[in-house]
């Protein structure tokens, strides 16, 4: 089996947060994962990343009332005393051959990870940091699946993203900050038809 993989970002990473692909891995194979990926609606990174987005955004952002850092938008940090930072921080797509007479196989893998940032000028209790990660994971249970939709026509659901584990989970603490990560495996299966 080959691996690749496609990273985007990572955690704390400052800069002007702009849609960029960036290829590591094994060289040229990169190459043909990103096309591979570019054939199915169900494994564009813009239909993935969207819609994680718009999971965070009904459920994090507007039920829960987090303050959310998108990736790409602008967010004044000064002005709230917490917030999260989604972001995608590796797509894996290990090739796994003809699934059928007329499709090929292909297992997405997703790192997906939540940054959790609390001043500590505005603590009331010194565990708001754990209580925001606890709310995190509640919407990121093992063997929950998120809707990924087709962004590019139809906005309608395509595929889901399932939770398989909880891939990181730590906390530390800056002069003024409390930080939490958490990160999260999903995964799902898509058919792509076959050149």
């Amino acid at each position: 089996m080959i691996t690749n993989r496609i990273v985007t970002s990572g955690f704390g990473e400052v800069g002007d947060n702009t849609n960029r692909i960036v290829t590591m891995g094994f060289g040229e194979a990169a190459a043909v994962v990103a096309a591979v990926l570019s054939a199915s609606a169900s494994s564009k990174i813009v239909n993935i990343k969207r819609s994680l987005d718009y999971y965070v955004k009904t459920n994090l952002e507007t039920t829960e009332g987090l303050n959310v850092d998108y990736e790409g938008l602008p967010f004044d940090d000064t002005a709230v005393s917490e917030y999260i930072r989604p972001r995608i921080i590796e797509i894996e797509s290990p090739y796994l051959g003809l699934s059928s007479s007329t499709k090929y196989g292909e297992d997405i893998k997703i790192i997906f990870q939540i940054g959790i940032f609390v001043k500590k000028t505005s603590l009331q209790k010194s565990d708001r940091d754990m209580a925001i990660r606890d709310i995190v994971a509640n919407y990121f249970k093992v063997g929950q699946d998120i809707t990924i939709y087709d962004w590019y026509s139809t906005g309608l659901s395509i595929t889901n993203a399932r939770v398989r584990e909880i891939f990181a989970d730590y906390e530390t603490e800056t002069g003024d900050l409390l930080l939490s990560n958490i990160s999260f495996e999903l995964s799902h299966v898509l058919k792509t038809t076959a050149p």
